[in-house]
């Protein structure tokens, strides 16, 4: 599953920024230069820079956030969802943003479980 996080009107989100609200939510900075979300030693989610090749580097301004995560059970998916999609209302409340499907379709709750079944 794949949700991207785009602010409504193009500017970057420094990175300062990003490092405080995502350590806020309990995501950390891991060696590939992406945040990840964990649940003890399982990844739930990560989380990369919208432009490819979707790393953070320290200094560099951010335009966007790719959320992500591979479907295992579908009780699983929709719980993991459900946590990534808090974390975008979290950030939307810093960014007038949108949050859109892998299509470029904006997105809110009554479209989770429709990205489940739609995905698998």
């Amino acid at each position: 599953i794949i949700l991207r996080f785009t602010p409504k009107v193009k500017s970057n989100i420094p990175f300062d920024e990003v490092m405080t609200l995502f350590k806020k939510n309990n995501l950390s900075f891991n060696k590939m230069h992406i945040f990840e979300k964990k649940d003890g030693n399982k990844t739930l989610f990560n989380v990369a820079n919208l432009i490819e090749p979707g790393i953070f580097e320290k200094n560099k301004n951010i335009p966007g956030f790719t959320f992500f995560f591979q479907q295992s059970d579908s009780d699983t998916d929709l719980n993991i969802l459900n946590e990534m999609i808090e974390i975008m209302y979290e950030l939307c409340k810093y960014y007038d943003a949108w949050i859109l499907d892998d299509n470029g379709k904006n997105i809110d709750r009554s479209d989770l479980n429709k990205l489940l079944t739609f995905s698998e």
